[in-house]
Formats: structure tokens, C-alpha cells, sequence
């Protein structure tokens, strides 16, 4: 990640403050999620060849956890109408979006990982996670997937880092606390399987 003269000039004063925001999702922070998941995507599926199954098993997770049939206008179940959606919806309904589509590339992974390519999606997925924790730090957002068993989006706060020390994401990795999943997770499961 190249850290731009505006990044870094941010990050000074951002010393001086010490503080992160836990209710805003800037629109770059969205855009660059968003290209997050989607590069990983097209890196363990080849470049447009990430399967509409794929996209549809998302789809299906995300609309079934907000209770909703479609997002908006966005009906087509297509990778593009998941980002369209995220990019313009409230900031809780898009921290549920990108929590739901980084532990969606999760379970991707433990399906792929009986296949040749395996240790290579879970290598794709936990450089995206990093990536992805690494823009949370750099636009002060107080919020870091964490992956594992639970793969979910924790809080950051004063219990997890210091003034005087860098928040690794690593350090809350121990956090146990987690939504229950429904049965979308196991059609997820089911349909990429089916989509590989």
C-alpha cells in the first residue's frame, strides 16, 4: 500500500489526537473495501472468471441478514450490485455488508482448501484481511476484521490499543464474541462449492 503525502501528513495529526471514529465509513474507505474484495476474488477465481454462484451466495447472505429480498435497486445479484449497494448505503448496514463479504472469502477459503489452489485463497484472503485493517488504520475507523473461527469486524478501542503503542490487528484475535450465523452460511458453503 503506497502511503500518499496527504496519508502521512494525516497520520501526524492523528498522533496528536490519538482518536478513531466508530460511526462513519468514509466513501474512499468503501470504494478501496470494495476493490479489496474484489481483487481477492478475481485472484483466487482468475481474473473475470469469479463465478455468478459465487456472487449469488453473497447476494443470498447479505439479504437474508439485513431481512431484506434486494438491496435497493440492485437486484441482479451480481458482484457489481453488491458493491453499488455498499458504496451508497447507511454506515451500519455497510459495516454488515463488508463484515458479511470478508467472512463469506472466509469460508471460501476453507472450501477451496481441499482443492490444489487452497493454501494459495487463504494466503489471497489474509493479505486482503490485512489490507483491509490497514485502510480501517489509516482513515482513523475504529473497527478490524479479525478471521479464525469467527471471522467477524471487532471494535478497536482503548482496551485493545494505546497511546504509545501501534494496534496491530493481530492483538484481538482472542475476542470471542460472535453473531450467530444462520443457515445462509450454509447454502454460502454449499453454492461456491458448486461454483468451484
Amino acid at each position: 500500500m503506497y502511503e500518499t503525502f496527504s496519508y502521512r501528513q494525516r497520520q501526524r495529526e492523528r498522533k496528536a489526537a490519538d482518536v478513531f471514529t466508530y460511526d462513519e465509513l468514509p466513501y474512499k474507505l468503501r470504494v478501496q473495501a470494495a476493490r479489496i474484495w474484489s481483487d481477492a476474488l478475481e485472484e483466487i477465481f482468475g481474473r473475470n472468471n469469479v463465478p455468478n454462484s459465487a456472487f449469488e451466495a453473497f447476494h443470498e447472505l447479505i439479504t437474508t441478514e439485513l431481512g431484506v429480498y434486494t438491496l435497493g435497486n440492485y437486484d441482479q445479484k451480481r458482484g457489481s450490485d453488491i458493491t453499488s449497494y455498499f458504496i451508497s448505503t447507511g454506515f451500519e448496514e455497510a459495516l454488515d455488508i463488508l463484515e458479511m463479504m470478508f467472512f463469506g472469502m472466509s469460508v471460501l477459503t476453507i472450501v477451496r482448501e481441499k482443492t490444489t489452489r487452497g493454501e494459495e485463497a487463504r494466503r489471497v484472503v489474509e493479505f486482503a484481511v490485512e489490507v483491509l485493517n490497514r485502510r480501517f488504520l489509516q482513515h482513523g475507523i475504529g473497527y478490524a476484521f479479525v478471521g479464525g473461527d469467527r471471522a467477524q469486524i471487532i471494535r478497536m478501542d482503548n482496551e485493545h490499543c494505546t497511546a504509545t503503542s501501534f494496534c496491530q490487528p493481530s492483538c484481538c484475535w482472542a475476542d470471542k464474541g460472535s453473531r450467530v450465523r444462520t443457515m445462509s452460511t450454509g447454502r454460502l458453503i454449499s453454492t461456491i462449492r458448486m461454483g468451484t
